[in-house]
Parts: C-alpha cells; structure tokens; sequence
C-alpha cells in the first residue's frame, strides 16, 4: 500500500472525524455531488479551496505589508 492509501486509510479511521463522511459540493452547473471522506478527490477539493482562501487574502495583504514595512523603515 502507498503511503497516500495509508495515510487514507487511517484518516477514515480518525475516531474525532466520525460525522465528516461525506461533504457536500455544490457546483454552478450541476446537482451537489457527495464525495466520499478520504479519497484524493476530497483532498483535492479540499486544496483547491485552500488555494483560493489563502490565495485571494495573501494576493491581496502582501503588498500592503510591504508598504508599511517601507514606511516603518
């Protein structure tokens, strides 16, 4: 077994994870799809959301903190 499978695996068996089984992913076009707790999709939905949170806010406060960090110096 890989060590992505094992990881997955012992990610399914989390006692604190026993009500997060599925989540549920609305798409613009169609229906929510379930998609099922440890998989690599999962995971990927959970990067891709990672990304644009992350993303978004330090796209748009690093060049702010460098700003100020110019001005204090």
């Amino acid at each position: 077994m890989s060590v992505f499978g094992q990881l997955s695996e012992s990610a399914k068996q989390n006692p604190f994870s026993l009500p997060f089984r599925t989540a549920n992913c609305a798409s613009a076009v169609s229906a929510p799809e379930q998609v099922e707790f440890g998989t690599g999709k999962y995971y990927a939905y959970c990067a891709f959301g990672g990304v644009l949170s992350c993303g978004i806010t330090h796209t748009a406060m690093v060049p702010l903190d460098l700003v100020k960090c110019r001005i204090q110096v």
